[in-house]
């Protein structure tokens, strides 16, 4: 039998959202530099394939790491690792400030 080098992640662990696996996949392989900063990702449709799952849900998992600071996706671009001096900063919050 011929294997495609897809992997069968549902499989593996059926309690965890798919979207959730993405999403600590991607952070574990920048974690481990497979991917570092400036580096752009497979794309959605890639990442659907490879997990055996919607584009939805690609989608999702790859806008709550943009959301979290990870990730940041360009237009024309993809989906790229942000430096990690720019990750590891908190998100601006505009506000009232107290006098």
């Amino acid at each position: 039998m011929h294997n495609s080098g897809m992997v069968n992640y549902k499989s593996r662990a059926p309690k965890i959202p798919i979207y959730q696996l993405i999403k600590d996949v991607i952070r574990e392989e920048v974690r481990q530099k497979k991917y570092q900063s400036g580096d752009k990702l497979p794309s959605v449709n890639q990442l659907a394939r490879q997990f055996n799952t919607s584009r939805n849900t690609a989608i999702k998992a790859i806008n709550d790491l943009c959301r979290d600071g990870l990730l940041e996706s360009l237009q024309g671009v993809g989906t790229i690792v942000r430096r990690q001096q720019e990750a590891l900063m908190p998100i601006q919050r505009t506000g009232l400030k107290k006098k």
